[in-house]
């Protein structure tokens, strides 16, 4: 493990020096600025209220279009684990949301939502369908043998779920869970430039390109990925919290 984070922050130095000599060469912060020049942007956006307004606006609504996607994605899984035919007809928009270019869904949105909800209606309609395909098929791997005991000893619907579904489905769901978190930032934000979505993350970036202000650019871009990434250990570790303490995470699961 320490020897994997002195390979990351090695790796970090080696970019961060090619970055400024790329920069020097180019000699010009409207096309690259160096990464002093973007540190000193990123500090000055950090003095001020309009800063933090955004992120805290970006970061709930992003929020709620990730938990929602997340809810639909499981719910519509169970659905299709019960019945055939069920399956089939949840699987035909699944599979249309999933082959729609995220910029269609952007545009058409702009028809149903408000541009104060879209970057939340276009998160949980990114991430719907990652989740209920992994916990789909995660469902799908449940040993034959385990539900067979779990009818012979009449086990509740609820035992069923807790003690035979969710100790397979687990990792599945998981790792759907963290390969969402980074699809609802990127649809979310996207939704918010197209959008113009106002005192967002997305809005901020949108202006910094417009203004030829790329130092507050990539500023912007370095803080959108520090807090997916924050949302992402966070949301994980609450998951892995929850699956633990109620057995579903174990040896064979994983």
């Amino acid at each position: 493990m320490k020897r994997k984070t002195l390979y990351t922050f090695i790796s970090i130095i080696i970019w961060l020096v090619l970055w400024q000599i790329i920069s020097a060469v180019i000699s010009s912060p409207v096309f690259l600025p160096s990464p002093l020049q973007t540190v000193n942007a990123l500090f000055s956006l950090l003095k001020t209220s309009a800063y933090y307004k955004s992120l805290s606006y970006s970061l709930f609504n992003i929020s709620i279009g990730f938990f929602t996607g997340l809810f639909a994605g499981v719910v519509l899984a169970v659905a299709a684990s019960v019945n055939t035919f069920l399956q089939s007809v949840i699987e035909v928009p699944v599979k249309i949301i999933r082959s729609i270019p995220v910029a269609s869904f952007i545009i058409l949105a702009l028809l149903w939502v408000d541009s104060a909800h879209l970057s939340t209606f276009i998160a949980a309609i990114t991430i719907m369908p990652v989740i209920y395909t992994n916990t789909f098929s995660g469902i799908a791997h449940t040993d034959s043998q385990m539900k067979e005991m779990a009818g012979v000893f009449h086990f509740s619907p609820f035992k069923k779920l807790v003690y035979i579904y969710m100790p397979y489905a687990a990792p599945h769901f998981l790792s759907g869970v963290k390969l969402s978190c980074g699809f609802a930032w990127k649809s979310g934000i996207a939704a918010e430039i197209i959008g113009l979505v106002r005192h967002s993350i997305g809005n901020n970036i949108y202006k910094s390109k417009i203004y030829l202000e790329t130092d507050n650019l990539f500023a912007w871009t370095i803080s959108l990925i520090v807090l997916s990434i924050i949302f992402e250990k966070i949301v994980l570790l609450i998951l892995n919290l929850i699956f633990k303490r109620t057995g579903s995470i174990n040896d064979k699961a994983q």
